[in-house]
């Protein structure tokens, strides 16, 4: 066995000890919060190849770890909950009920005793500024992706906003192996306050490599304003909308035929109106196979809702709530609709039930929402936000009837997050073939009060099969 692997496993077996005296902020009591899954697994074979022959079980000479007695979440719909998870080197090869997944051991096989935890795939944050803001703020991108990898963010998406150094930074990192997640990172046409920079992309083509950390999928443009100028809105302050709609089409035409995916910023239900537009030009009859994307999504107007499900673009939803802005006029958004249009905010939960064909996914933002995935979870499920001085703010009515389910979001914030990324075939869900980048949680999110989703912590985030961050009551116990 390797050394990797033998440091990995007597981490995660080390784990059990978060829940003593000692370390009062990891206590967990591993009874009640034991889960019994075993109604819930599908009775069909796992895809890991036949139960009773197993196929060979080691790649270049490592062993089979086996994760078992917890809740294993896959955000697979043929099995959506398991029993145990084996894995060898980086790739899952079996998932399913503890008999179907206890076939492949043998000896010196790892048995890693999960305890009544939660296991499930990392969260796919598919649109931030993290690398660009960490290489321009902090200056230190090396030792900033621990702070993401403690949000068990396994794979993230930059949006751009240089001219290609911080890809070609990330791109030395993974050479030198100080790369420890997968970073999808977008090249900028139209800046943030809509000053076209042109074709200058060119230079790079799309890179899609499954074995590569670092990806470029596709080009980030604005419509309107938001973080710079104003939303392009129909009632009130028209704001900013920054192209015609011929302009705009030409635009994404133009990416289309260069083979990227377009990301297309639009805040504003007139954005919206010539996104829509845009997209029904561009992807035609469909199928959207380029898979362009509509970020933000923010003021829908109900008209415009039942639309997207003819051109099935990628849309992209907040996790996070503004329920502080929406109760206390909090001045981080100040740019505020009129009169009934407030109801069009952030319409989350009407978008999805309207558009059944459509794929929705997660994004958070970051720096306009604080890094939090566990945060931007409760949000998702409650509209609720948290208040600087750490108070509660809730949300008025029209927002509280767009929280949605936790199933729903989970599967944004992991295998829909991975579609938007062209990752879905590597990552996102706990399936045999895919590689391990998992998370284990304090508790199971399926199971607790939506209210106490906030209260999860992560305690162990892994990319490949590698422990890559050990939450801090056990540091003194991680190798």
């Amino acid at each position: 066995m390797t050394k990797r692997i033998a440091l990995l496993v007597l981490l995660l077996v080390l784990m059990t000890a978060c829940s003593s005296p000692d370390s009062e902020n990891q206590s967990m009591d591993q009874n009640d919060n034991q889960t019994d899954v075993s109604d819930q697994v599908s009775d069909t074979p796992s895809e890991g190849g036949d139960m009773e022959e197993p196929a060979d079980r080691t790649i270049d000479g490592q062993g089979i770890v086996i994760f078992y007695n917890g809740s294993v979440l896959t955000m697979n719909d043929a099995m959506p909950v398991a029993e145990a998870i084996a894995i060898q080197a980086n790739i899952i090869v079996a998932v399913g009920s503890q008999e179907e997944v206890f076939v492949y051991q043998e000896d010196g096989t790892q048995m890693v005793d999960l305890e009544g935890r939660t296991l499930m795939p990392g969260f796919v944050d598919g649109h931030s500024h993290l690398m660009i803001s960490y290489n321009s703020d902090a200056g230190d991108l090396l030792a900033n992706q621990q702070d993401i990898l403690a949000q068990g963010m396994t794979t993230i998406a930059d949006m751009g906003g240089d001219f290609g150094e911080t890809i070609a930074q990330l791109q030395e990192m993974e050479a030198s192996g100080e790369l420890r997640m997968r970073v999808s990172m977008y090249l900028n046409q139209v800046s943030v306050c809509g000053e076209d920079w042109g074709y200058w992309y060119e230079d790079f083509s799309q890179s899609l490599d499954p074995n590569a950390l670092v990806q470029i999928p596709g080009v980030k443009i604005f419509l309107d304003g938001g973080a710079c100028n104003k939303l392009a809105r129909s009632v009130g302050d028209p704001g900013d909308l920054y192209f015609t709609l011929e302009e705009a089409t030409q635009i994404v035409s133009d990416i289309d035929a260069r083979g990227f995916q377009a990301a297309v910023h639009a805040l504003g239900d007139r954005a919206i109106d010539q996104v829509l537009q845009v997209m029904a030009a561009v992807i035609g009859d469909g199928p959207n196979e380029m898979r362009h994307r509509i970020e933000h999504n923010a003021s829908v107007r109900p008209d415009q809702i039942p639309l997207y499900n003819d051109i099935q673009p990628v849309a992209m939803v907040f996790g996070g709530s503004i329920a502080c802005w929406w109760s206390q006029a909090n001045e981080q958004f100040d740019q505020s609709p009129e009169g009934e249009s407030v109801n069009w905010e952030w319409p989350t939960r009407s978008l999805i039930e309207a558009n059944p064909d459509v794929v929705f996914a997660w994004h958070d933002d970051v720096p306009v929402f604080p890094l939090g995935s566990i945060e931007q979870l409760w949000g998702f499920v409650t509209r609720k936000e948290l208040a600087e001085d750490g108070s509660i703010c809730e949300p008025p009515d029209f927002a509280a009837a767009q929280a949605i389910p936790v199933e729903t979001a989970l599967k944004l914030m992991t295998i829909n997050a991975a579609y938007a990324l062209f990752r879905d075939e590597q990552v996102g869900s706990l399936e045999a073939g895919k590689y391990a980048d998992m998370i284990i949680l304090s508790d199971n999110p399926l199971t607790i009060d939506p209210d106490d989703l906030i209260n999860l912590r992560v305690l162990v985030t892994m990319v490949n099969g590698r422990a890559e961050y050990c939450n801090q009551g056990m540091l003194s116990r991680c190798p």
